[in-house]
């Protein structure tokens, strides 16, 4: 869908909500265009609480955002692309492209770490069930809650870089900028912005933890929570059910949630792999910018 002008490029007061590209771009750059748009498509600004997506929507962003990451490394193969980064401002263009790549990094270790730690906690959580059956099971139960609370504190302060990382801007303004430099600015921030949507999404999928103390498991939840209390995503469902009160007649059912509650989290520990190898290789491809010119 190439736009036939480039008025979305000249018109820099406007929003970046426009992704179209001048008509006369390389075939890669109208491929990054495609594939940003379907990634839109799914990926809404960071929704409100009653809806948060699934993990497996999640799953599917993260894919296609590593996908948009790789047709971003094919881009800056292009030497005319290499030049125009180091040209603008003296190299400006670079640092600043370098420093939002390691705000980036940090939050998808972030939420890298704390997947693999939930999914280490669940599959303990499931081993505990099948073994001890109507033991007390409140020391599993508190260590998962406890890293709950630990998770949601680092969750807090990874949204706050991210909104501190959108307040400064992302990259410098577009002065005396050529062709070349227009489509490498618009490229970086248009990723970047549906970077921190998407890991936004993510963190807030993660971050639901319930102030209600852990109690013994034999005094879990009854499953079905007051109008008052709606359960969104799997992560919610298994705190919820950690936190409340229940019979035993139940247990196969809180089971059977954190089967499904370490299926999820499977799936966004590959997404988030991917994501990872990508954002390292567009970091390592800046470095290597700067030392080859």
């Amino acid at each position: 869908m190439a736009a036939t002008s480039s008025s979305s490029f000249t018109q820099l007061h406007q929003p970046l909500r426009s992704i179209s590209l001048p008509s006369r771009i390389h075939p890669t750059c109208l491929k990054f265009e495609a594939a940003l748009t379907h990634l839109k498509q799914i990926c809404p600004s960071c929704p409100r609480r009653s809806v948060v997506s699934g993990a497996d929507k999640l799953e599917i962003r993260l894919i296609g955002l590593a996908e948009l990451y790789n047709i971003v490394q094919e881009i800056f193969h292009s030497p005319h692309k290499k030049l125009a980064l180091l040209r603008y401002q003296n190299g400006k263009l670079v640092e600043d492209a370098l420093n939002g790549s390691a705000i980036l990094l940090d939050t998808c270790d972030t939420a890298r770490n704390i997947v693999l730690t939930t999914k280490e906690h669940v599959q303990r959580l499931q081993s505990a069930l099948r073994r001890r059956a109507r033991q007390d099971y409140s020391s599993d139960v508190n260590a998962y809650i406890s890293f709950r609370k630990k998770a949601k504190r680092e969750i807090v302060k990874t949204l706050g870089a991210l909104k501190k990382m959108e307040s400064k801007g992302y990259l410098c303004p577009l002065v005396d900028a050529d062709d070349d430099q227009m489509i490498v600015i618009k490229i970086l921030r248009e990723a970047t912005a549906i970077t921190v949507s998407i890991f936004r999404s993510l963190l807030v999928f993660l971050q639901y933890s319930t102030k209600t103390k852990p109690l013994m498991i034999s005094k879990l939840i009854p499953l079905r929570p007051s109008s008052s209390e709606i359960i969104i995503n799997e992560v919610e469902r298994v705190d919820f059910a950690l936190c409340k009160n229940a019979t035993w007649t139940q247990v196969e059912t809180i089971h059977d949630m954190l089967h499904t509650l370490s299926s999820r989290v499977h799936g966004l520990e590959a997404g988030l792999d991917f994501v990872f190898k990508s954002l390292v290789q567009n970091r390592v491809s800046f470095l290597n910018i700067l030392t080859s010119f």
